[in-house]
């Protein structure tokens, strides 16, 4: 049971919120002093929202509709959805009534702190220089490769390649790897992130430059290297918006856990533990 100013908070509030901590945390399971934590964020969240709705903040119900299409639209199905609500012991209306304090209570943090927050070029400069090493980049590259498991079947696609085949279009048809799927795109990685000998090959490799076969403990490959970036110290132009983002989150927080205690000292809380 969780009371807040003799209102208590449903049991659906607290189980979707156990759900969220869940998935933020990766546990599997939550300790007593895990439910306890996110009984205090619901507490938390619902002192804020009471503040939220006593200003200009109500959402359009358009909006609200809108999101409650977005949430249905992540199930494979309308009959999973409305399965799920059954098993959840919930209603159409309660969801959307909870999207709608969603947006309530983001409005009201947007406007009631975030707009209200200014942080001085100064104090991103400062931070840059305090930080240096932060902002010190890896040489990356962006690699396609093939995979097969016998010696005979990659030095066939190397001819193949040689004479203006596709690569996306074999890695699809032929590759043994995952990545197949997707024309052997790997993305971008640095050093370390694979075994040496596939690293040496790609790192060595120039712009859409494709190898000879090699062989790893995984099999045969080809790589082509797709696209590089120089690593190297970031300038601060290029950092600067995300260190400002950074530093505005930092001071929100402050801000926000201020009026947290403040509303957490005038109000009547109760956290029955053992029945959480």
């Amino acid at each position: 049971m969780i009371k807040v100013n003799n209102q208590e908070l449903s049991k659906n509030e607290y189980q979707g919120a156990c759900y969220n901590y869940m998935s933020h945390t990766r546990k599997q399971e939550l300790t007593p002093e895990d439910k306890f934590i996110v009984a205090n964020q619901l507490v938390d969240t619902y002192l804020l929202l009471t503040e939220g709705k006593k200003g200009n903040y109500f959402p359009e119900d358009a909006d609200v509709e809108s999101n409650f299409t977005n949430l249905v639209a992540q199930f494979p199905s309308q009959e999973q959805f409305d399965n799920t609500l059954k098993e959840m012991g919930d209603t159409v209306e309660s969801v959307k009534e909870r999207l709608r304090d969603d947006l309530i209570l983001r409005a009201y943090i947007e406007g009631e702190f975030y707009s209200k927050i200014s942080i001085e070029n100064s104090s991103v400069e400062n931070f840059y220089k305090e930080h240096e090493d932060k902002f010190i980049s890896e040489t990356q590259v962006k690699a396609s490769h093939i995979l097969v498991k016998d010696e005979e079947t990659i030095n066939s696609i190397s001819e193949k390649l040689k004479s203006g085949d596709s690569f996306a279009d074999l890695a699809k048809e032929i590759s043994d790897c995952p990545s197949g799927q997707n024309g052997g795109d790997l993305g971008f990685f640095g050093k370390g992130k694979m075994v040496p000998e596939f690293e040496t090959v790609a790192f060595e490799l120039g712009l859409n430059e494709i190898s000879e076969p090699f062989k790893t403990d995984f099999g045969y490959h080809i790589v082509m290297v797709t696209d590089k970036t120089e690593g190297g110290k970031q300038s601060f132009e290029s950092v600067a918006p995300e260190i400002k983002r950074h530093l505005e989150q930092i001071e929100a927080q402050r801000v926000i856990s201020q009026k947290l205690e403040q509303l957490r000292a005038e109000a009547s809380i109760v956290i029955d533990r053992e029945s959480l």
